[in-house]
């Protein structure tokens, strides 16, 4: 951990990487983005995925770029704890198609939010019915 920032040191995770390493996971610390572009380096190099926690980055930009936009992906806690807080859940933000429709398969206990395919159907006047899925 460097001491100044408190964010992961790149040697450090370079270091710690075998051969049954699939990812980095980096924490955005207390408005201090990560070592962004020595991370995804690394992960390049090595073929690792790369994900950031950015619960603490709100509002933070690296070198121009706003939190939330680097790795495979950045994820959000909203909870009471954190800066943006909204009780519980939280956010994945993703550049990629295949991992977004993963994630969004699988939130609310695999309900895919689309009336046309969910488990509930709501009519124009509100009223719901259950469908087939």
């Amino acid at each position: 951990i460097d001491p100044y920032t408190w964010n992961i040191d790149p040697a450090c995770v370079e270091a710690a990487i075998t051969e049954r390493t699939t990812a980095v996971v980096a924490v955005h610390n207390f408005g201090n983005p990560a070592p962004v572009a020595e991370l995804e380096a690394i992960a390049r190099r090595h073929g690792l995925k790369l994900i950031f926690d950015a619960a603490h980055g709100f509002g933070s930009l690296y070198r121009g770029q706003p939190v939330g936009s680097f790795g495979d992906a950045e994820v959000f806690s909203l909870s009471p704890t954190k800066l943006l807080v909204a009780g519980e859940g939280g956010i994945v933000a993703t550049n990629h198609d295949d991992l977004a429709e993963h994630i969004r398969v699988g939130r609310e206990y695999g309900n895919p939010g689309d009336s046309t395919r969910g488990l509930i159907r709501r009519d124009r006047t509100g009223a719901s019915s259950p469908t087939a899925t």
